[in-house]
């Protein structure tokens, strides 16, 4: 994405460079970094084991130990030039997902990493320098754990506040274009006129009515930008996740 962060850093990309990670509180040169990943030349080979292991894991090796091996391993390697936390994230729900261990790739460690990040880091230092699997384990282990209630307990409160959308808008007698497009704003909490039209094969005028009753309700309010098409935002929704 265009202004995204590390957008200029050939996103997508093998790197072609040896990169490292930065001591955030020197942040001088490579001489002192935390750590420095495998020289541009290895990265072919390396990757193919990785690969080769996500598609046939030890028979024996429970599909979450697989998980922090693969998310370790793509950690040590850093491929890229930017943006391989965010995919060594994203490899776990999707190796999750692959195995049908979920039937869709929805368990994410972010805001579990974010709130531990020093051990984070550390853990992983101590797996290349002292090959100390079992405190990584079980920190990962512990991630799941927490994220996985995090989940169940946003669920609770996304089918609960769809609850309280509901007997709100049949208390108020709403047409049925609002229902529907509260249903789409537990996928979409952001919304523009034209994209809801476009979503309820309504014309622009019949869609703005519907989400000025949903302004009314007080399950839309509208952000101040200077965007042609004003955007809305359902912010309980958004809230849930926040």
């Amino acid at each position: 994405l265009d202004n995204a962060t590390g957008y200029d850093k050939t996103p997508g990309m093998i790197r072609t460079q040896q990169n490292y990670i930065a001591n955030v509180q020197l942040h001088r040169s490579i001489r002192d970094a935390v750590y420095v990943p495998p020289a541009e030349h290895f990265l072919d080979d390396l990757l193919l084991n990785l690969v080769e292991f996500m598609l046939k894991p030890p028979p024996n090796m429970p599909v979450l130990v697989q998980c922090a091996v693969a998310h370790y391993q793509f950690e040590s390697i850093h491929p890229f030039g930017d943006g391989n936390g965010r995919i060594g994230r994203i490899l776990v729900p999707l190796i999750l997902a692959k195995r049908r261990t979920l039937s869709r790739p929805l368990l994410f460690l972010s805001s579990y990493i974010a709130q531990n990040k020093s051990e984070y880091y550390d853990l992983l230092q101590d797996v290349r320098q002292a090959n100390r699997w079992v405190e990584w384990l079980e920190f990962f282990l512990n991630g799941v754990i927490q994220c996985s209630q995090d989940a169940i307990d946003a669920t609770d409160r996304m089918l609960n506040l769809k609850s309280q959308y509901e007997q709100s808008l049949l208390e108020r007698r709403s047409p049925k274009s609002a229902t529907i497009l509260v249903n789409k704003l537990f996928s979409s909490p952001i919304v523009t006129i034209p994209v809801a039209a476009e979503y309820l094969k309504m014309t622009y005028a019949a869609t703005k009515n519907a989400m000025m009753h949903l302004v009314d309700v007080g399950i839309l309010e509208r952000l101040d930008t200077k965007k042609r098409d004003k955007l809305y935002v359902a912010r309980d929704i958004l809230d849930v996740f926040s």
